[in-house]
């Protein structure tokens, strides 16, 4: 487990990422295709479970034109004062509830 800019991810030995939680994580957040970590790129996949649900700092959420994400979890970003995100052509599943209760939601 990493932490870079206030968000915590989950490493695999298959060289994918996982954002696990964001405490620390506020204003607009802008995901990299991958991040780096001794030398190799974890490719980030997955945005974690409950990773960003109840975070009242972050407003704008935003990624990479190459972006290789393919899953945002349950409840990944509910209750959280999330404004606008666009979503990557990428994206396979997205749980249920990823944004419930995300009254600033517009876009």
């Amino acid at each position: 487990i990493i932490n870079q800019n206030g968000i915590f991810f989950k490493l695999t030995k298959h060289f994918t990422a996982e954002i696990i939680k964001s405490d620390d994580a506020f204003g607009n957040i802008f995901v990299p295709q991958a991040i780096k970590f001794d030398n190799h790129d974890f490719v980030i996949t997955t945005i974690g479970q409950k990773s960003f649900a109840s975070n009242y700092n972050i407003t704008d959420f935003q990624f990479s034109d190459d972006s290789k994400l393919e899953l945002i979890k349950k409840e990944a970003f509910s209750c959280s004062s999330i404004v606008s995100i666009s979503i990557p052509q990428s994206i396979k599943q997205i749980g249920k509830d990823a944004f419930s209760y995300c009254k600033d939601l517009k876009t």
